[in-house]
Formats: structure tokens, C-alpha cells, sequence
């Protein structure tokens, strides 16, 4: 009887360590995935407003024209 409440004790250490390490584990990834998704999310927005400033119709001619400094040397 003794044995197998040592033994009951032992197993409910384990899983209370588990679940601490557990835990802890998810205290690291929550703020790690938020500050992940909020660089993904501005990484699409700078993508899209430059997209978006370098294919206005006034600045098409303009990226496309050789530049002149360039064309004298």
C-alpha cells in the first residue's frame, strides 16, 4: 500500500512539473506570436502603400525615363 502511494505521489509531481513547464511554455509564445503577427501585418501594409506610390499613373513615366546624369557619363 505504501509503494503505491509513493508511487501515486511520484506520478502527480511529474505531471504537476509538466504542466509548470507547459505553462511556461505558453507564457513565451503568447507575446511572441502577437508581436509576430503585428510585424507580418505591417510588413504587408508598407508592402501594399509602396506598391500602391510606385504604380500611380503620374509616376510611371518618370520611374520608366533613363536618368540624364546617368545618360551624360
Amino acid at each position: 500500500m505504501a509503494a503505491d502511494s509513493d508511487e501515486l505521489g511520484f506520478i502527480k509531481k511529474l505531471i504537476n512539473i509538466y504542466f509548470n513547464i507547459v505553462r511556461r511554455n505558453l507564457i513565451d509564445y503568447i507575446p511572441k506570436t502577437i508581436i509576430t503577427m503585428l510585424v507580418n501585418e505591417s510588413v504587408e501594409n508598407c508592402d501594399r502603400e509602396l506598391v500602391s506610390s510606385l504604380y500611380k499613373e503620374d509616376k510611371v513615366d518618370e520611374l520608366l525615363s533613363k536618368n540624364s546624369d546617368l545618360h551624360q557619363r
